[in-house]
């Protein structure tokens, strides 16, 4: 894709003027040290800068932007609006020292995170974009076959997206509706995270390579795929997936397409992203609200405690709870009574409502290390019990029962849910879970390798991908946005790595079977 260089320069200057008027809102009504402020502002920033400019990572690419919008925009958006963290702070009490030991440890891990870059470019002398070279093999084979795979392609995304939404087996925020067959479910669940989308980067990729153009068709099958899997899913982050794979195709492809054709434009493709996720917003917003706030549920869970002895006003309530019917006619009939089913409906000022306050207060990060660095007895035993943690659906996740819960004048770890479904959880990120242990040095050491790690396995993507580079970009997301929302169930984290490192293996040993038979 291309992009207009004086809309380049537009949008470069858009950022660094946010940047500065953040900076002048905030700094003179910060209430912590200013050399922490500022020290943040040039960390993240020169991480952004350096992801950029010259790491060949799209790993560093998407945690600088993740961990700006985390750290120094929710900094900046905190203090100028006077509010608190809106995941809760657990015991921050917003107190000069509170905000400096957080800017430390926020800082720091940010830091780390550039350090490693760093090193990691170095070492391995990675190239700012790599040379994209293909075997004529493949090249030939896709164009041979490439109706073929639209064909099945748009098949497999009508029978993953279709079945998932119809079992509700795995949608963001609730529990699945019944249990199906293990590989069944496996499958579902490895083409709904990440196996739709790769196939949608290969697609991508040949068309550019073998017509240096994308098609209307590719395209249609790369919006709908994205559409339909997040609505499947009931997710509003198509927009973060949709953005890497059309950010990685203009990076990596900007001087090799035919900047005459309209349909190649970045900006084009952008705003049709953005309107498929604006029309999207509201249906999913209305589904999502409908399963998580099931308001005969909640009647029922109401009638059971006026049962045991709950205060009742209502006359014709008390007259039923006196009848001669069993308990549980008595919980139907009344929660049939109390049910309000109109408090379902969102309305367009409530999705709009909804889409600020996303935009202004759920990006990972400062909330989670504000919890952590404020907590009294910092440890590395807590660190040792959160790699422990164990699914229960009817507790609250190990880090909000430390951390949040105990201070917020709440200690109620059993889980409150309003529908039969509804399990939400409120993750950490990875800077936050490193520092349980409250050493600077620990969670410094840790965030490095884990950088490597990560690195590695993006750059192993690409060479066994033969090349990909728009795939091995989109596994580069994947495991940068992964780190950012990392902290819940720790530990299963190695069924994501089994599941990405699956899919490199799958395309390796795909491309090589068509190179070795059909050459």
């Amino acid at each position: 894709m291309y992009l207009n260089k004086y809309i380049k320069i537009t949008a470069i200057i858009a950022f660094l003027i946010f940047n500065i008027g953040l900076t002048y809102l905030s700094f003179p009504i910060y209430s912590g040290s200013n050399i922490l402020f500022l020290s943040l502002f040039l960390i993240s920033n020169s991480y952004i800068y350096y992801s950029y400019k010259f790491s060949g990572l799209f790993l560093d690419k998407t945690l600088s932007i993740f961990l700006w919008l985390g750290f120094f925009y929710k900094l900046c958006v905190i203090t100028i609006f006077n509010t608190s963290f809106p995941e809760g702070g657990g015991a921050f009490s917003y107190s000069s020292n509170d905000f400096d030991k957080l800017l430390k440890f926020s800082s720091i891990g940010i830091l780390s995170f550039l350090i490693a870059s760093i090193l990691f470019n170095k070492i391995i002398k990675l190239p700012k974009s790599f040379q994209i070279k293909e075997n004529n093999t493949l090249l030939l084979f896709y164009k041979k076959k490439r109706d073929y795979i639209f064909v099945l392609f748009f098949i497999l995304i009508l029978f993953v997206g279709g079945t998932n939404f119809y079992l509700g087996f795995y949608q963001k925020g609730l529990l699945q509706s019944f249990e199906i067959n293990f590989y069944l479910g496996a499958f579902l669940k490895w083409m709904l995270l990440f196996g739709l989308t790769s196939i949608s980067c290969l697609v991508l990729e040949y068309e550019l390579k073998v017509f240096k153009k994308l098609s209307i068709y590719v395209l249609f099958l790369f919006f709908f795929e994205l559409a339909f899997t997040n609505l499947s899913l009931l997710s509003r982050s198509m927009i973060f997936g949709g953005s890497a794979v059309i950010f990685s195709v203009y990076l990596n492809y900007e001087d090799k397409i035919l900047k005459d054709k309209l349909i190649n434009s970045l900006i084009l493709n952008f705003s049709i992203l953005f309107i498929i996720f604006a029309l999207l917003i509201f249906p999913i917003n209305k589904i999502r609200n409908s399963s998580f706030i099931d308001a005969l549920y909640t009647a029922k869970e109401n009638a059971r405690q006026m049962l045991e002895g709950g205060e009742i006003r209502n006359i014709e309530i008390k007259k039923i709870i006196e009848s001669n019917i069993s308990d549980e006619e008595k919980i139907e009939i009344i929660s049939r009574k109390i049910v309000n089913k109109e408090n379902q409906i969102l309305e367009l000022n409530e999705n709009i409502e909804r889409i600020i306050f996303v935009i202004k207060n759920r990006f990972v990060g400062l909330d989670g290390v504000a919890a952590v660095t404020s907590y009294p007895k910092p440890n590395f035993d807590l660190f040792k019990r959160a790699l422990k943690e164990e699914f229960n659906p009817n507790l609250y996740g190990f880090y909000q029962r430390t951390f949040v819960i105990p201070f917020e004048n709440n200690n109620e770890t059993d889980y409150k849910r309003s529908s039969e479904r509804h399990y939400g959880i409120i993750i950490p990120g990875i800077i936050s879970f490193l520092s349980y242990s409250g050493s600077l040095t620990f969670l410094a050491i840790s965030l490095i390798v884990v950088h490597f790690f990560c690195s590695f396995i993006e750059l192993m993507s690409r060479k066994l991908s033969f090349n990909s580079v728009i795939f091995s970009s989109f596994i580069g997301f994947v495991l940068g946005y992964r780190l950012i929302h990392f902290g819940y169930l720790p530990k299963q984290s190695y069924l994501i790595l089994l599941a990405i490192i699956l899919t490199i293996v799958t395309i390796f040993l795909i491309k090589y079977l068509i190179i070795k038979y059909l050459k």
